[in-house]
């Protein structure tokens, strides 16, 4: 029974060593904070995103087939962009006014020209 000893020192340093690493993964595990759901729920940054560039695009087209065709285009990458974040976006748009509903938020954003 006497040379038996070392080996209880081993097992109880090596189920304490389990038993703290199991801890502080559990503590650190339950201490995350998610950041990027900040990020992906913005509409707010999109709201004033999209104004700014649908107003940057047809004050940059001065003649109207230009504007016309610019702002479209616009359009469809913005509304690909959306649906790839979970929104849908319907528009109207015309040489005077650009009219936008996105659905899937209250978001609403309206440009008259």
């Amino acid at each position: 029974m006497g040379k038996l000893k070392g080996q209880w020192y081993i097992i109880a340093g090596i189920l304490i060593s389990f038993s703290m690493l199991s801890f502080f993964h559990i503590y650190y595990s339950y201490s995350k904070v998610d950041m990027t759901s900040v990020l992906f729920n913005n509409e707010d940054n999109y709201a004033m995103d999209i104004v700014s560039d649908l107003s940057e695009t047809r004050n940059n087209s001065p003649i109207t087939e230009n504007k016309l065709a610019d702002t479209g285009e616009l359009l469809r990458m913005i509304e690909g962009s959306l649906q790839g974040k979970g929104y849908s976006i319907e528009y109207d748009y015309n040489a005077s006014s650009v009219k936008l509903n996105i659905t899937g938020t209250d978001m609403r954003v309206n440009i008259r020209r």
